[in-house]
């Protein structure tokens, strides 16, 4: 008989695009959802040999994947690419954050620097004007689209 020799356990660590889920969700809640976050995880087509020697180091696979944290505004229609993480699908750290925003670069060596990060990137300054900027459009908006509404409505029943 054949003993098994795989040693298969819960990784104890969060995979950072969950986490980055997490936060979009946090943001569509706290704007009602006039402002979306979503996060779009894809397989990049190319990856640079210093990008795989950060983020896989350990094997220097090129199974890498990249997060990134898009919010949508969709009474603009608008889109806007806040942040990105690239990580490596064997190795979830050391990973890289681009901040768009605040035109940042990080390398992110575990979670905890990860959390810590993201910690001082989601309520910056910058951030936070540009989300309020959009949640305040999106509710001008929207107040515009429902008092149309209503004057359509109040012509209908005349």
């Amino acid at each position: 008989m054949e003993e098994n020799l795989w040693k298969i356990s819960p990784n104890t660590s969060k995979a950072p695009n969950i986490i980055l889920e997490a936060h979009a969700k946090f943001l569509t809640e706290s704007t009602n959802g006039l402002v979306i976050g979503y996060i779009k995880t894809e397989q990049p087509g190319f990856v640079s040999s210093s990008v795989l020697s950060k983020v896989s180091p350990i094997t220097n696979n090129p199974n890498v994947l990249e997060s990134i944290f898009q919010v949508e505004v969709p009474s603009l229609n608008y889109k806007l690419e806040i942040m990105k993480i690239t990580f490596s699908v064997f190795e979830y750290y050391p990973l890289i954050l681009n901040d768009f925003i605040n035109n940042q670069n990080h390398d992110i060596k575990n979670e905890e620097d990860f959390r810590n990060i993201l910690t001082s990137i989601i309520p910056s300054e910058n951030m936070t004007k540009v989300i309020n900027n959009l949640f305040s459009q999106a509710q001008i908006r929207t107040q515009i689209k429902t008092d149309e509404s209503a004057v359509v409505a109040a012509c209908a029943e005349v």
